[in-house]
């Protein structure tokens, strides 16, 4: 096991901030065809040697040596995008999403001038850059209902990172339910596996894991500590969020603890790496990050690889904290016999109910249109992070909720290519003295991107130029736009990046409900006539109704005789009258309620002289809030009446 204490069992996330620092090391270095082969060949042997499955690193030689015969890298005089195209040439034979090469001539430099000195100041560099990414802890705290919440971006080396877990874990002792989010996790070390799962079991040894490792010929067991620094929490209600990046011993953790029957997994399946390894250096200039080992899970004899962990409640990953908190609470309300602990938690339960709706609502959802202009021969089709798209079949692969609606995949737009999508589910209208429309870019800062929208898809106005780099927060009222934006075109202006152009990482509005649609006697002519005000709702603000109460109020009363006058000169227009209630008291009461603040609008427009056959009503309770219920100016707001205007 000595082989891997060292080099292969580097936090694998630490590959990130480390891939950044060689970007440097690339200056005026170029290739040989000579020096191509030689990497080849030292890659295959490396391979050979040490690869888990050896069958499998035989066909990955054989397939770099037939594409090195056929002078397939000949042109790749760069060093990292021949490194770039030996990891997609080994990963389309093994699948293998752990394997992968490196150019890092300063690190193999460096490891090869291994002198004591030398060690002890790589040593000090690594907790340093551990303590800046506070060894993987990323957020700690107290969620409504007695929740805790850990967001865990790395599972690094409890040799460094041990005090932290302890941290983490007094934190949270004092916690009815704990969610772990390892959504932004790529993996890391085992022993910090091992050490966060001992806190939720008992001090009865439990085996979580075992190991096959390829150079050794010999199996290894993980198992719970025996003593942990403070309270275990063998019964504490655990949840674990996962997206499609949780990858390698995030994997596992989630995995183990899954057949353990010990947590409920909520989020998306994840991305599928279950084979441990490390950097192995092939020349001066490359090394090989080398699969050499395979999870056995104890319980199921098998592991994760190239499927992924699959959650117990599927849903996008932007939405699993809402529903694993959700469901924390509603677990809590069913086993409390406190009247007044059940109301509370019927309270957050709505609350978090309400943002959940909203946060489902917000991104746009459909891709209408998209064009690639060829940038060279390398990059010729739509690029994103595991992601390359044929150009004739880019509107069927490229799914919007995720790649407009995630910030971990992206589109690539190089000069003069675009994307079109639309909002279906959401619209974004000018909401007064605020931004309307958000573009989500994640490449370089000089990255640009030409912003049109459009209500229709076929007429465009140019709203603005996004940057890279940023959310870009866009103002319709910047070009006095009153109509509805149903779609938004994104041309790219730029040639920038590895990946050239401008990455769309996410496009999205506010949601419908936070929105306030007032619409004022002035406009009130021209709304009702304008054909595109379909969806559009008059707000009816002074109709804000006192708690538990149908009655119109004085201030409600003049705005309705206002807005009779108008509606009596269109006999033939049909409206929809809808109530509105805050978050206090039953589901079932507030449907009531807000059907009877409907009906008494309903009443007073037919008293009035609006026909009864254009009218109907209905009551939504409190599903579509317009502001929070977490105080009585949010409260006052929701409790309210708006009318929508049907189509003919």
């Amino acid at each position: 096991m000595s082989f891997f204490s060292k080099a292969s069992l580097l936090t694998f996330s630490l590959l990130t901030s480390y891939h950044q620092k060689v970007q440097a090391q690339e200056g005026g270095f170029k290739l040989t065809n000579t020096e191509i082969a030689i990497t080849i060949d030292s890659i295959n042997r490396k391979l050979d040697a040490f690869y888990v499955f050896p069958k499998v690193a035989a066909e990955m030689a054989a397939y770099l040596n037939e594409r090195l015969k056929a002078s397939n890298y000949e042109s790749l005089s760069n060093p990292h995008a021949f490194a770039e195209q030996l990891t997609a040439d080994l990963q389309s034979v093994s699948h293998d999403k752990h394997l992968r090469v490196l150019f890092n001539p300063d690190q193999i430099e460096e490891q090869q001038n291994d002198s004591e000195q030398e060690r002890i100041q790589q040593r000090k560099r690594l907790f340093e850059e551990m303590e800046q990414q506070k060894f993987g802890f990323e957020t700690v705290k107290m969620l409504e209902g007695r929740v805790g919440y850990l967001d865990l971006r790395a599972f690094m080396e409890t040799e460094f990172a041990a005090e932290a877990a302890h941290r983490a874990m007094r934190r949270l002792t004092n916690t009815d339910a704990m969610i772990i989010d390892l959504r932004e996790n790529s993996g890391g070390s085992p022993s910090m596996i091992q050490l966060l799962s001992s806190y939720f079991f008992d001090r009865e040894p439990v085996h979580l894991n075992s190991f096959y490792w390829r150079p050794s010929e010999e199996i290894t067991e993980t198992w719970t500590l025996l003593n942990v620094p403070g309270k275990r929490r063998p019964d504490i209600d655990l949840y674990i969020l996962t997206s499609n990046r949780t990858f390698s011993a995030a994997e596992e953790f989630a995995y183990n603890m899954q057949n353990l029957s010990r947590a409920t997994l909520v989020g998306e399946t994840t991305a599928g790496g279950a084979h441990p390894g490390g950097i192995v250096a092939a020349t001066d200039k490359f090394s090989v990050w080398v699969p050499q080992g395979r999870a056995i899970n104890p319980i199921t004899k098998t592991n994760w690889e190239g499927t992924g962990v699959v959650p117990d409640i599927k849903v996008a990953e932007e939405e699993a904290l809402l529903v694993a908190h959700v469901k924390a609470l509603e677990k809590f309300k069913a086993t409390s016999t406190d009247p007044s602990l059940i109301h509370s938690l019927e309270y957050s339960i709505r609350e978090l109910k309400s943002s959940l709706k909203l946060e489902q609502s917000k991104y746009a959802d459909l891709l209408v249109d998209a064009r690639y202009v060829k940038w060279n021969d390398k990059h010729d089709t739509f690029y994103g992070t595991n992601f390359l798209f044929a150009l004739d079949t880019v509107l069927k692969t490229i799914d919007p909720k995720k790649v407009l609606g995630n910030n971990y995949y992206y589109v690539t737009l190089p000069r003069d290519s675009y994307l079109i999508v639309r909002f279906t589910d959401n619209f974004v209208v000018d909401v007064p003295g605020q931004a309307d429309l958000f573009i989500e870019e994640i490449g370089r800062t000089g990255d640009r991107a030409a912003i049109y929208i459009s209500t229709d898809g076929i007429t465009y106005e140019k709203l603005g130029i996004a940057s890279g780099g940023i959310t870009n927060a866009l103002d319709l009222a910047d070009i006095n736009f009153k109509g509805i934006v149903n779609y938004v075109k994104i041309i790219g202006l730029d040639l920038n990046g590895s990946s050239p152009g401008f990455d769309v990482a996410r496009v999205y509005g506010l949601p419908i409900a936070n929105i306030d649609r007032y619409v004022s006697e002035d406009e009130m002519i021209d709304y009702l006539e304008d054909p595109n005000s379909l969806q559009r709702r008059i707000h009816l603000s002074p109709i804000e109704f006192d708690f538990d109460s149908y009655d119109l109020n004085p201030e409600g009363i003049v705005y309705l005789d206002d807005l009779i006058k108008v509606l009596l000169a269109y006999p033939e227009l049909k409206l929809k009258i809808v109530g509105h209630t805050d978050n206090i008291g039953t589901e079932e009461f507030n449907e009531a309620l807000s059907k009877k603040r409907a009906k008494s609008v309903y009443n007073y427009f037919v008293d009035k002289g609006l026909r009864p056959s254009n009218l109907t009503y209905e009551g939504r309770g409190t599903r579509e809030p317009l502001a929070h219920n977490d105080s009585e100016k949010g409260r006052r707001k929701n409790r309210r009446v708006e009318v929508i205007k049907l189509d003919k």
